[in-house]
Order: C-alpha cells, then structure tokens, then sequence
C-alpha cells in the first residue's frame, strides 16, 4: 500500500517537475519546523501530550490512531494548552514514515492566510496557478493532485481565521468543505482555541485533555531539578496545570529568577523581559553589537506591531508592511537608520517576531501578540473600541491587568461598553474579562469587584448572572436579580 501510494505520487511529480521541487520544498520546511522547539520558548520543549478526547462522546483516542483513522477532525484547545506542539508531533510522525502511516503531510497555518483563500495556499505550496475553475473554485491541477495522493492537510489555528478574517471566514469553510470531499485517499486535521466553535458539521470534534499530574510534576523536575517547584506552582497558579505553554513560562521565569511572579499577568511580562535580556546579551557577542537600538526600543515598536495588527485584524504582514509599520514606529526619531536586512535580523533575532516561509512577520504565539497589544492600548488616554473587545477580549483582559487599578479600568470599560452594546456577545466577553480579573485580584479587591458588580447585577440577562454567582460564588442575599 505504501510503496503504491510513493510510486503514484512519483509518477506525478514526473508529469510537472516544477510540483515535485515545490512539495520536496514544503517538506523540506517542515522538517525543520518539527525538529525545532515550542515557538513559545527554546529552552523548553513539550514531548508528551495527554490523549485527545472527543467532545461528545467518553473516548480518548491516541494521535496515532487520529492519523490511521483518517477523519476530518477539529482538535480544540484553550491557547498554550498545545495544539501546535501536537501538529508537529502528528507531521513528525508522516515525515518520519512510521508505518502503518504513509500519507504526505501539509500544513497551512491561520495567521499566514493573507489573502483570504486556503486554496490559494495550497497553491502556493504546489506552484499552481491559483486561476479559478468555473465549476468548483478550485484549480483543475489541484483537484487531479489532491484526489490522487494521499495527504492529510494540517490547518493550525482555525480561530485566528474566525477572528482576524472574519471578512473571508464563510468562504474559507466552504473552501474546507469542498478539499474535504477532494482528499478521497486522505483528510483534514484542523486546530482550533475553543472559544470559535466552526461550523464544519462532517468534522469530528475533539479536544486536548490536560497533562495528567504525573506528567507535569516529571516536566517541571526535569527541567528546573527542584522537586518543590511543582507543588508551588500548583498552589498559586492551579488554573495554569492545563496550559503547557504557561508551565513553560513559569519554569523559564523561575530558572532565571529563582522566584515565581506573584500575579499572573507579571508572568508574561517577565517572560518577555526574560527574552529580551537575553537577547541584548546575545547581541553584544555579535555584529548587531554596533547598532544602538536597546531593550526599551524594541520592547516599544513590538507593542505598536501588535496594535497596528489587533486594530487590522491581522495576525501577520507582509516584509514591505512590517519595515512601513517600524519606521511609523520611530516617527519622531531620528536616531535610527538601518537597512532593511539589517532590521529585520534583528528584530527575529529576539524570538518573539518570527519570519514565515512565504516573508510574512509575526509574533511566535499568539498569547505574545495579546500582550504587547495590551500594553500599547493601556497607555491609550481612552478605553479601546468595542470592535476590538469583540475581536481579541483576551487583549482587553491583559489591559485590564495591565492597568494601574483593574478594578477601576473595568468598571470604565462596562461603563462605556453600555452605551454601544449590551447584547448576549458583549455580556459573555465581560464576564471572561470579570473572571480574569477576578482570579488575578488580592481577597480585598475581590470584595470591591463582588461589590460592584452585586450593584449592577440589573444589567445582565438572567443566565450570565447566575454564572457569575456560580463561577465567583457570589452571595445573592443581597441582588434581586428576576
């Protein structure tokens, strides 16, 4: 069956060689892209995930079988839970040839669909006119190589189209549903965070059950060699046991530090200081030793990247757009003048902006594109538009966090967010950014937020107050809220 399939797909690549160099290319990418670590962090690499569980029914399923079985399947997942770490590990495995799988793998990332089209990606990836076919959209030469190999196509953040192109999102699902019914010998495997639920009725839906106990006490050991960290970890950030990407924030931090941040949003800043300052101490060993652009400057235009992309609704840009976007940063300064090539070593030298294989530029992870956003509209003389709330509320938590008094910064944001729109969708984002601040507040504060929100109880619709009394534990002795 394999050596069918390898000599079938041989025996295409003879008819247009210009395919072959182009796959062999696609590959050859990807190769080094599972081979590298975490895009969150190179000092820690996630090598064993917890089973993924279907989200109706009682079964786990291994990521072997996920690839033997050949489904369409959405895979969620809360951010940093792992979704991209398990996609390399599944193309790691098709690459690696480990029988009984044989299926060629491709990977189309969310945040690099610029135009709109998954299928223009494809054909990128196989050098094939993107020129439309009248009846179905898609080119004739992708149709005849898609249907007569065996691919499994890896979509990698799903919910970054549902936010950031929302323009092109009907059109992308039904381009999936159409490369769905053209992969007869193979299938789609789709990562998504869970807030987007897609509405792809033939894919299964699954999720990424947590680390077990067991597997992050052996990882934080392993890689700290203090056996007590786990359980501290475990006492201040219990919630973060389900999110690798955050344990692997903590360990970083710890391992530089020897200390753990005493509120949660301190531990995205100090991960990214962590970042930077080995950055410049890195840089003073090379050539971009001479250029005088310190930690603050690129701590400054890595904020304003990352509002120009929230306010756009783009995850990343093009290599024109990122160097425009850097010069509108420095406006007003004069100091600096690089070359472009210059620029951008050393802007992806830091490990938070990586360039994409098509030279598009982008933040390592999306929760670090959260951050420094939140960071540029904080320090905004007014609250951020509700579009933006709407579009990135994970954002708008982080300035809340961010802000000089949380408490008093959310109440303004409720405030002004009622005088636009008050609807079922506004509701359910104040309450994930009451929940934020909430768990990230001392006892005291937490008094003053259930004391506010008990006076404004009138505003919300029945059911998201009794989730909020049911979440937070509020008291009801003093709210009528029929």
């Amino acid at each position: 069956m394999e050596n069918k399939k390898q000599s079938k797909f041989e025996e295409f690549y003879n008819d247009d060689r210009s395919i072959k160099y182009s796959i062999t290319q696609h590959l050859s990418m990807l190769l080094e892209w599972t081979k590298s670590p975490s895009d969150i962090i190179n000092e820690v690499l996630i090598t064993h995930l917890a089973e993924i569980k279907s989200q109706y029914d009682s079964f786990t399923i291994s990521s072997e079988d996920l690839l033997l079985e050949r489904k369409d399947v959405i895979i969620y997942g809360e951010a940093g839970s792992g979704k991209t770490t398990l996609v390399k590990q599944l193309i790691r495995k098709l690459l690696n040839r480990e029988a009984p799988l044989s299926a060629i793998p491709l990977l189309i990332r969310g945040m690099e669909i610029s135009d709109g089209s998954l299928v223009n990606q494809l054909c990128k990836i196989f050098n094939i006119s993107a020129k439309e076919n009248v009846s179905s959209h898609i080119p004739g030469n992708l149709v005849k190589v898609l249907s007569e190999n065996e691919f499994v196509i890896f979509i990698d953040g799903l919910d970054e189209i549902y936010l950031y192109k929302s323009g092109e999102y009907d059109r992308i699902l039904n381009e999936i549903t159409d490369l769905s019914k053209i992969l007869q010998n193979g299938n789609i495997i789709a990562t998504s965070r869970r807030y987007a639920q897609i509405q792809l009725e033939t894919f299964a839906k699954m999720e990424i059950l947590p680390l077990t106990e067991d597997q992050i006490k052996q990882f934080v050991n392993n890689n700290t060699n203090n056996n007590e960290l786990y359980y501290r970890i475990k006492e201040l950030y219990p919630e973060f046991l389900r999110s690798p990407i955050l344990i692997s924030q903590l360990i970083l931090i710890f391992n530089r530090f020897h200390t753990l941040p005493t509120k949660h949003v301190l531990i995205y800043r100090n991960f990214v200081n962590t970042m930077l300052e080995e950055w410049d101490e890195k840089r003073n060993k090379t050539s971009l030793d001479s250029i005088s652009f310190n930690v603050d400057s690129v701590y400054n235009f890595l904020s304003f990247f990352a509002f120009t992309l929230i306010l756009n609704g783009q995850h990343a840009i093009d290599k024109r757009v990122f160097i425009n976007t850097f010069n509108e940063s420095i406006l007003f300064d004069t100091s600096y003048s690089f070359k472009d090539d210059t620029l951008i070593e050393l802007l992806t030298s830091t490990g938070i902006v990586k360039e994409t294989s098509d030279n598009y530029f982008s933040f390592i992870h999306l929760t670090i594109l959260e951050f420094f956003a939140a960071n540029y509209l904080v320090k905004l003389p007014k609250v951020p538009p509700i579009e933006i709330m709407k579009r990135s509320p994970n954002t708008i938590a982080l300035c809340i966090l961010l802000s000089s008094n949380p408490i008093l910064y959310l109440r303004i944001l409720i405030d002004e967010v009622i005088k636009v729109d008050w609807g079922n969708e506004i509701q359910e984002i104040v309450i994930s950014l009451l929940f934020s601040t909430y768990n990230d507040s001392s006892q005291k504060e937490k008094t003053t937020i259930e004391k506010y929100f008990k006076g404004v109880a009138e505003i919300f619709d029945k059911k998201h107050w009794s989730r909020l009394e049911k979440e937070l534990k509020f008291s009801t002795d003093e709210t009528n809220n029929d």
